[in-house]
């Protein structure tokens, strides 16, 4: 009967302790969001050359632009860009999801037309991103530009207050001795045996099925990617003829490419090559950069105009330079103007 009346009264106690703790701490706690806002301008032929419509994106996941066209206008171009906080504006695909296309093709640039369009882009990693216009409206028409940024959740608050022993009415039954059962005496498992709670193992070698080792999978040490371990770097290319990006990583080093996005105004075969020579656009002896096809342009990516990739988040390495020291440069099969740009680390993996 003892027995049963201090499991009981251990259950009760541990009840009381727990409600104490929710009133303290003022209840359920509620995740907070903050919705960002949608920034608009109306643009027409008196509107100044390089004006831009800017909003911040610093922890946001994506941008939705909408372009609305009156019918008497007949010119203007829109760019759009981004910014990661050095003050560069780099060129960023938009993809087609609304409007009068839903092809999902990715522009770098739109030339302004009697139409209604949306595009989707993915902004995360960047602090601004912009719509640019240039060059400006002809026409007595009016452009009506919106951007809305789409918010990630912010992180609930949550405050926990520690009750005080007045408010656990707790009683000890019993007076045990340390090392020996007693019934009187009740383990946080809720038992009064002598059944140890495991908080560390008993001796260097880690009991069967104990997973304590968080610096280990498996048994393993895990492999970290170089995407996520070194500090990342940054190069855009704007250019008509194939161009070096980067010169010789140094000795022992490799250039891991973590992003890449690239846009072609033409249809053309596109290809990300390197060369142990640099300052001669890897003219000589190329070689294709692992994981993004041959080494010359044919090899490559093959495009139509106005068509191009986004490929990988910036988390993982997508691809690397063929050999250590190498410069690595974006070749291209014809004139038409490619735009674009690559997040990398510089690595000895």
């Amino acid at each position: 009967m003892r027995r049963w009346s201090a499991l009981i009264g251990a259950l009760l106690l541990t009840l009381v302790s727990a409600l104490d703790v929710r009133a303290q701490s003022g209840g359920p706690t509620t995740a907070q969001y903050s919705a960002p806002t949608k920034s608009t301008a109306a643009w027409t032929s008196g509107t100044a050359n390089n004006t831009a419509l800017t909003v911040t994106v610093t922890n946001l996941s994506k941008v939705i632009v909408t372009l609305s066209a009156t019918t008497t206008m007949t010119g203007g171009t829109l760019n759009f860009e981004v910014d990661d906080g050095s003050g560069t504006w780099w060129a960023t695909p938009a993809t087609r999801t609304a409007g009068a296309s839903t092809s999902g093709q990715a522009d770098t640039t739109f030339a302004l037309s009697v139409v209604n369009q949306g595009w989707e882009l993915d902004v995360g990693g960047w602090t601004q991103m912009r719509v640019r216009l240039n060059p400006q409206v002809t026409g007595s028409g009016t452009a009506t530009i919106a951007i809305s940024p789409s918010a990630a959740p912010a992180e609930p608050q949550q405050t926990v207050s520690q009750p005080v022993a007045a408010n656990l009415n707790g009683t000890v039954i019993g007076a045990g001795s340390a090392g020996t059962a007693n019934a009187g005496v009740v383990t946080v498992q809720g038992i009064t045996s002598m059944t140890k709670l495991l908080v560390t193992p008993d001796s260097v070698a880690l009991p069967a099925n104990q997973s304590v080792n968080e610096a280990q999978v498996g048994g393993v040490a895990p492999v970290l990617d170089a995407c996520q371990t070194a500090a990342k770097s940054y190069a855009s290319f704007n250019q008509t003829t194939t161009t070096q990006i980067l010169g010789a990583a140094g000795a022992s080093n490799y250039y891991e490419i973590c992003s890449i996005n690239v846009v072609t105004a033409t249809a053309q075969n596109i290809a990300l090559i390197d060369s142990a020579t640099a300052g001669n656009a890897c003219a000589t002896s190329p070689a294709g950069s692992s994981g993004f096809g041959g080494s010359t342009a044919a090899t490559g990516w093959n495009f139509a105009a106005n068509g191009g990739l986004a490929l990988g988040s910036g988390q993982a390495v997508v691809g690397k330079t063929s050999a250590t020291n190498r410069a690595l440069c974006l070749a291209q099969s014809s004139s038409g103007q490619v735009s674009g740009g690559i997040s990398y680390v510089v690595s000895t993996q």
